[in-house]
């Protein structure tokens, strides 16, 4: 089940798979559903405002944050900010590991693979935060040049990273039983499956309630809190952010993509992507071809 969760990319290459992104939308309609992925990945607000959801735990990321997702944890980032960037850096924690053995790896990089996970979120008010963030903005620069040798650089910023963490003891445990918080993640990973295997389909509300043997009004409220929009506006994210895909990879006509994507109804499908995208279907086929 956690698998259809899983975002399955290549990161980098194969032999740097690590992965620099910068995200924006000049509309400030931001959208990266819940999903997981085996690597680690810091997500730096640069300008603007995101919601970054950590297994239904919701931070609010302003200019300056760092949050960091570790490794199979579900996130989600969203954001209604015109103007919002942010940069996330992806990378596997294995492709730190030293080919001879030492205190460094013994003592920092095999428990953070075994019983250790980054903080969700590295507060303003620790002493390594403008150290942290320093590294974070070189790591960006650094890769968006990508001169001879920034590959080398790169981790070594990453390895000033994590032991600006050690130092501080900012590392978390990894507690490997079970938790209300655990439980709760795999309620979301449930409802998420259901939503992706379902969305181009009419979905009651009632049913989705029924999965987590909650009742409608209940199982409304856990949603928005869980996810930080309602229902219906969620479910026709999915579908919208489907339509994106279908616009610029196949030869169906808009309408025809409105109804495959679960809009019973024309102008509500195009209502709803204008109001999504800042664009018209039409437009934004136009645009990224």
């Amino acid at each position: 089940m956690k698998s259809k969760l899983r975002e399955n990319l290549q990161r980098g290459t194969k032999l740097f798979p690590f992965q620099h992104y910068r995200c924006q939308d000049s509309n400030g309609h931001i959208f990266i559903p819940y999903h997981w992925h085996p690597e680690t990945e810091i997500i730096y607000c640069m300008t603007g405002c995101i919601q970054l959801l950590l297994d239904g735990v919701e931070y609010t990321l302003k200019p300056g944050d760092i949050c960091f997702a570790n490794s199979g944890q579900l996130h989600q980032i969203t954001s209604d900010t015109v103007g919002t960037i942010y940069y996330s850096y992806v990378f596997p924690l294995n492709s730190l590991d030293f080919l001879l053995s030492d205190d460094s790896q013994n003592l920092c990089l095999d428990p953070l693979k075994k019983n250790r996970r980054f903080p969700e979120q590295l507060p303003k008010t620790c002493s390594c935060y403008r150290q942290i963030r320093a590294e974070i903005l070189e790591i960006i620069s650094i890769n968006e040049k990508q001169f001879t040798g920034f590959q080398l650089q790169t981790k070594a910023a990453l390895y000033k990273i994590i032991s600006h963490l050690y130092r501080e003891n900012l590392f978390l445990s990894r507690n490997t039983k079970e938790t209300p918080l655990s439980s709760k993640s795999e309620d979301i990973r449930s409802l998420l499956i259901y939503l992706q295997d379902h969305f181009s389909e009419k979905i009651y509300l009632e049913d989705a309630a029924t999965l987590l043997h909650m009742s409608p009004k209940y199982f409304c409220t856990y949603f928005k809190s869980t996810f930080g929009t309602g229902f219906i506006e969620y479910l026709n994210h999915l579908r919208i952010e489907h339509a994106c895909l279908l616009l610029t990879t196949s030869d169906l006509s808009i309408m025809e993509i409105g109804f495959e994507c679960g809009f019973e109804n024309f102008s509500y499908f195009i209502k709803q992507f204008k109001k999504l995208t800042g664009q018209t279907p039409r437009s934004y086929r136009h645009s990224n071809f």
